[in-house]
């Protein structure tokens, strides 16, 4: 995920993330490993969508 945002910002790249909603439902209660690292790497990736100067387009179908 650092490669992608960082190759994006060195060649003024848009990101785009199709079915956003997907990635971005509720973040679940940690009920397991799987939970807990799902929540890490949402975390992860708002942060780098944060620090991004670039631009990121979402899409969804909601």
């Amino acid at each position: 995920m650092n490669r992608i945002f960082k190759e994006a910002e060195q060649s003024n790249a848009i990101l785009f993330f199709d079915e956003a909603d997907a990635l971005f439902g509720k973040r679940s209660e940690v009920r397991d490993s799987h939970d807990r690292y799902a929540n890490i790497e949402i975390s992860y990736l708002l942060q780098k969508m944060e620090e991004n100067e670039g631009i990121v387009i979402m899409a969804t179908n909601l």
